[in-house]
């Protein structure tokens, strides 16, 4: 699922799906047309809200750009197999290059 506020969007994953859930800290930011952490795509929670400015709430806490994100979830690398850069169906300003980054609900 994407949802937009103005600039950018943002990719929300499905209810219900399995999620990783390794400590990530990462900052928030601009990757093409979506938000998402370092310089990689990602997928947030499902019931993230885009707010307006160009942020995001999940789980109660509220991020903008520049902002530091620290949850669970994990890095799918796809030279090394974990995903297939086909089956992702990202906006079409926001491209998957060799990472994605799923995080689990908080």
């Amino acid at each position: 699922m994407k949802t937009t506020d103005g600039d950018l969007e943002v990719m929300v994953g499905e209810r219900g799906r399995a999620a990783m859930d390794a400590a990530l800290r990462a900052t928030v930011t601009k990757v093409s047309r979506c938000i998402g952490l370092g310089r990689d795509l990602t997928v947030w929670p499902h019931g993230t809200e885009v707010l307006s400015g160009n942020r995001i709430r999940v789980g109660g806490m509220a991020y903008r750009l520049g902002d530091v994100y620290e949850g669970g979830g994990g890095i799918l690398q796809q030279d090394s197999g974990d995903f297939d850069l086909s089956a992702v169906h990202a906006p079409p300003g926001c491209p998957v290059t060799d990472a994605l980054i799923v995080l689990a609900p908080q």
